[in-house]
């Protein structure tokens, strides 16, 4: 046949394979094939009629298309052969629409594939459907047919397969949605094609040149071929959605069975001790097993621990140090590594039995009604805690998964790239890549066993929950005591592996504060009674009341420790803390205190003393740790820093003696008898009761001064106050002006005079008041006299 056609003009051949496409396109796009059948062609099955759209019909249009895409590649090989031998520039374009044609076809044998499964899906779909709808059924009608009594572990199944059917429930959805807008897109392809076969129509029946008939026949049949194929592809999507939703109502139908198979299961189920025994036994047996698997993977250890030595020996010892040498070290340390944690999971995975065992045993209890309600709080506490803890270890295994594939894809990317790799490298990069994917199986057989125990853990959560009794006002008051001695009880730290608790930091408050009440009562008592009695003066009582009191509250404080065993060594960090206090924000607080403590010791100043600080003339109050308190003259009560005292000049009026000089100073006028100014003011200040004869006054002649004589009289005084003193001083004032007055004497006040130089007589003149001014305008005139 391939002979024939190659000894026929181009042309020829051009214009037969032409009309050959427009007939075959025009009857597929009908719906009917009429070829004539070939040699090689295999033999017509018997005429039959199914459905277009049953298993059968699609199976034989898939024959049809088979038959036709093989007529057609024939063409196309035939064209090409032609082509060859002669070049003609028709031959190429028949190419490329033989070449489309193939393709077209191909994708339409492969959509009929796909409609054939689909079909027998939404067969095998709609089956499943009337099944799940007649157990349903029978289920309402005469119960589950499992034997009675029911196994508290057939219910346990049964819950299990609701919680999983129920969270697929998302995804079926998602599936049903995502086909739908395949669905969606299927038809504005069509729409599309449709369009642009109407327009290849409409342009070859509108055509009046008989030399591109051909061309444009050959046009319309590709696109009537591609509509073909847009139409099979939205029937494909059809098919698919019609699956997805029988589907979609299969997996409703399972949810209502399950639902309603636990509901009847669990109205005539108890937890057996048998129940509970199958399940322990089962436990040891994968106990057994977990243990005899992590006794090989230690001894596998072992080896792989030697090998990657080995390797690692030979290549410090290499010179050059080859790839594959490279490779292999890298191949041993991820063995290494992966079986250190293969062992690590099987250890997790033992501790994880542990606690399922536990939980059986404990469901088993509260399946008898014979938990406390204690026991049941802190039940509800620990498997929250493990919940927790079981979600962080599932997250860290997830990490590991997604890093395992990073390193994957990593490894596969790397063996791509160098297609001259030697064989040796390609061995060990091999070897990587089977380690890192048992790796990435160990960590998912890890998150299994994570959700397993997570499972078991929100079973006994729920059922701690549900069978929890109704709670009465005395229970609700048990609850609140139990709080509050929980919190009355609650560890806040520990120090020397001795708890501190709420409950001791409370009572030593309580017996500080007791402490500092009594402290400060009996140094009152002992400072204000005892020392008095015995002879001690007022300041020296007033000292040793306040280091009275502060040891009474240093000793407290110890005692109120000791009584709810709080160590002393507990403070050794606290001293770090104050002197860290003292080297920063706490400077002047310890240099008030400080400097409170030096001047109880040294007694610079006394309770009662006449100080003056800074100008400021005081009595001393009290003297206290951080301040004393003084009192003015006028009454006021001024704080002052104990450092104050030390750090600046202090005058103390009273400190070992209260007898103080006084002066008054007076000037009298020149011309007078000097001697007489000094009798008179010594005898003013002996005629004051007040003023000491021993020492006795004296005078003293300051200065000449620019308006009077300057005298000053010094006499002696107790001072006890500021006050006391201001008022001696005024009486002598009173007496001096009184016996200057008697003799004459006159007290000077500052006079000028004024001489003037001139050189004639000065005009005087002397002017009459003013008018005054008019009420409404005018002038004022002034006269002179």
């Amino acid at each position: 046949m391939k002979k024939i056609i190659s000894k026929l003009p181009v042309g020829v051949v051009v214009c037969l394979v032409i009309f050959l496409l427009a007939a075959t396109q025009a009857s597929i796009c009908s719906g009917q094939l009429s070829l004539p059948v070939l040699p090689d062609a295999s033999p017509a099955e018997p005429s039959v009629s199914p459905t277009a759209d049953s298993p059968a019909g699609l199976k034989q249009q898939r024959q049809e298309i088979s038959q036709r895409l093989r007529v057609a590649q024939r063409q196309l090989d035939a064209v090409k052969e032609s082509q060859e031998a002669e070049a003609d520039s028709r031959g190429g374009e028949l190419t490329e629409n033989l070449t489309r044609e193939v393709g077209n076809l191909k994708q339409l044998e492969v959509l009929l594939a796909q409609q054939q499964a689909a079909e027998e899906r939404r067969e095998a779909a709609e089956k499943q459907k009337v099944e799940l709808e007649q157990r349903l059924q029978d289920l309402r009608a005469r119960g589950p047919e499992d034997p009675t009594p029911y196994s508290f572990l057939l219910l346990d199944q049964l819950r299990d397969e609701l919680v999983a059917e129920t969270a697929r429930q998302g995804a079926v959805q998602a599936t049903v949605d995502t086909t739908a807008e395949a669905v969606r897109l299927a038809k504005a392809a069509l729409a599309e094609k449709e369009r642009q076969r109407r327009k290849a129509k409409e342009t070859f029946d509108t055509n009046k040149d008989e030399e591109r008939n051909p061309q444009l026949s050959a046009a319309l049949a590709h696109a009537e071929l591609e509509t073909r194929l847009a139409g099979e592809i939205l029937k494909t999507r059809e098919i698919e959605l019609a699956v997805e939703k029988r589907a979609q109502q299969s997996h409703e139908l399972q949810l209502a069975y399950l639902a309603e198979k636990i509901e009847w299961v669990g109205r005539q189920t108890h937890f057996r001790v048998e129940d509970l025994e199958h399940q322990l036994v089962e436990l040891e047996r994968q106990e057994r097993d977990l243990k005899q698997s992590l006794q090989a993977a230690e001894k596998t250890a072992q080896f792989l621990d030697q090998q990657w030595f080995d390797a690692r020996g030979r290549l410090d010892q290499a010179f050059e140090r080859p790839a594959d040498l490279l490779e292999e070290v890298e191949a041993r340390r991820l063995a290494r590594l992966a079986q250190q944690q293969r062992i690590a999971a099987l250890g997790q995975q033992l501790a994880r039995l542990e606690d399922r065992r536990e939980g059986w045993n404990r469901r088993f209890r509260i399946s008898q009604h014979s938990v406390s309600r204690e026991d049941r709080r802190l039940w509800v506490e620990e498997t929250i805690q493990q919940l927790e803890q079981l979600d962080r270890e599932r997250r860290l295994q997830t990490i590991r998964v997604d890093e395992v594939r990073q390193d994957l894809a990593t490894l596969e990317a790397k063996l791509d790239s160098d297609s001259q790799r030697l064989d040796g490298t390609t061995r060990w990069l091999r070897a990587q890549q089977t380690t890192l994917s048992q790796l990435s199986m160990l960590h998912e057989r890890q998150i299994a066993s994570i959700d397993a125990s997570r499972r078991l853990h929100d079973k006994l959560l729920a059922e701690l929950r549900d069978s929890e009794p109704a709670t009465t006002w005395s229970d609700r008051g048990k609850q609140a005591y139990e709080a509050i001695v929980q919190a009355w009880n609650h560890e806040l730290a520990s120090i020397d592996d001795r708890p501190i608790t709420v409950r001791k930091i409370v009572m030593g408050v309580v017996l500080l504060f007791v402490g500092y009440l009594l402290s400060r009562v009996i140094s009152r008592l002992f400072g204000n009674r005892f020392l008095p009695r015995v002879g001690v003066n007022p300041s020296a009582a007033s000292a040793l009341q306040t280091v009275l009191f502060y040891s009474l509250l240093i000793l407290f404080a110890v005692f109120a420790l000791k009584i709810v065993n709080v160590p002393l060594t507990a403070f050794t960090l606290l001293g770090g803390a104050v002197a860290l206090g003292v080297g920063f924000g706490s400077q002047n607080v310890v240099n008030n205190f400080i400097s409170g403590l030096i001047l109880l010791a040294e007694r610079p100043i006394r309770v009662g003393d006449l100080i003056q600080v800074d100008g400021l003339f005081a009595t001393v109050e009290t003297i206290g740790a951080r301040s004393t308190r003084v009192k003015t003259g006028a009454n006021l009560e001024i704080i002052v820093p104990n450092s104050k005292f030390l750090e600046n000049n202090v005058t103390n009026w009273t400190l070992s003696d209260t007898m103080v000089r006084c002066e008054v100073m007076a000037g009298v006028a020149y011309g007078s008898p000097t001697k007489q100014v000094e009798e008179l003011m010594i005898r003013a200040a002996k005629l004051q009761e007040m003023v000491l004869v021993d020492p006795s006054p004296f005078v003293w002649f300051r200065e000449f001064g620019d308006n009077s004589l300057q005298f000053q009289l010094n006499f002696w005084v107790q001072m006890t106050s500021l006050t006391r003193r201001m008022t001696i001083e005024s009486l002598v004032r009173f007496k001096i002006d009184e016996l200057f007055r008697e003799a004459g004497i006159v007290i000077a006040f500052p006079q000028r005079d004024i001489h003037l130089d001139a050189v004639r007589p000065l005009e005087v003149r002397v002017l009459a008041p003013e008018a005054p001014a008019p009420q409404q305008g005018g002038s004022q005139v002034g006269k002179a006299a």
